[in-house]
């Protein structure tokens, strides 16, 4: 083989060797590769690393293009309907004597009056003294009396049962009033007041001559707590039957059909009913579980819990 072939030969070998893949830890192969190099493979070799990386990029993208793609707003609240149970009447015994004025009397019926009416009636009195004005007790029947002055005047009167009106624009005059009481408490079938007969009979109902339902009479005070609300006779009945009965709720069908769950709560100290409804109110849905619309749920506040992360 003659020099020159052999030069060839050796540059060959040499180029071999060259493009020979040397380990990481190969001397030769260090020589070669750049810090930032080493550092790369190692970097994308190691498991964890790579994990830490991808739940950096997962939490870049989470904060700050979440929110761009979020169907919700930061602040937006969200609702629901679900029943509470509010006080919707009041029902009481009437034990206590009630006070009305007579319309268009000068002299006023006043409350230190009242007060003397009472002692009165306690005492079995027929006549009281306030303020240098003597005063007429009369009793129209179990429970029921008219006060009047010297000359015959009545200005005021004195009863325990509760007339109520039959509907919510009725009007009782306090004529009919103590007139129908009277009559009511006395066993009578009928009365007149201010030019108008009515018609009583033993289970408290008033009518018109002509038998339109006028009110009713009873021994029970129930009466809405709300302001725009009207107790009809029925409910007022039924749930005195069912408090008289010892229920603890009762289920009754207003007006329209609907049927509406209430409960009844005694209080002993004042010997007083509540009665509460279950009515649909509009809330915050707040700490609603995980669902499609809200990925992990909604927080205190009812806003989504994802778009708060975000």
């Amino acid at each position: 083989m003659s020099d020159k072939e052999k030069k060839i030969r050796d540059e060959e070998k040499e180029a071999e060797l060259e493009e020979q893949e040397y380990s990481l830890n190969d001397d030769r192969r260090v020589k070669v590769l750049s810090p930032g190099v080493m550092v790369a493979k190692r970097f994308f070799r190691n498991r964890m690393a790579m994990v830490g990386l991808i739940v950096l990029v997962f939490m870049f993208i989470f904060s700050f293009l979440g929110g761009a793609i979020s169907p919700y707003a930061e602040d937006q609240k969200f609702y629901t309907e679900i029943p509470l149970q509010k006080e919707y009447a009041s029902a009481i015994k009437s034990k206590e004597t009630r006070f009305i004025s007579a319309e268009g009397q000068e002299k006023v019926y006043t409350s230190l009056i009242q007060a003397k009416t009472q002692l009165a009636i306690n005492n079995k009195a027929e006549e009281f003294e306030y303020s240098g004005v003597n005063y007429t007790l009369s009793k129209l029947g179990e429970g029921v009396y008219s006060v009047a002055l010297e000359d015959g005047t009545v200005i005021g009167g004195a009863y325990k049962m509760i007339f109520s009106p039959e509907k919510a624009d009725t009007k009782i005059s306090f004529n009919t009033l103590m007139s129908g009481l009277a009559a009511y408490a006395n066993g009578e079938t009928s009365f007149e007041a201010d030019g108008v007969k009515y018609t009583v009979d033993e289970e408290g109902s008033v009518n018109l001559a002509d038998g339109t339902p006028f009110g009713y009479i009873s021994n029970y005070v129930v009466q809405a707590l709300m302001p725009d609300v009207f107790l009809t006779r029925e409910f007022k009945e039924f749930a005195v039957d069912q408090l008289e009965a010892g229920a603890e709720s009762f289920t009754y069908a207003d007006e329209n059909g609907e049927e509406c769950e209430y409960l009844i709560k005694f209080m002993p100290s004042t010997e007083k009913y509540t009665i509460t409804k279950a009515t649909m109110s509009r809330v915050f849905d707040k700490y609603a579980a995980p669902s499609g619309e809200h990925w992990l749920g909604t927080d205190a506040n009812g806003m989504d819990m994802v778009t708060r992360l975000m």
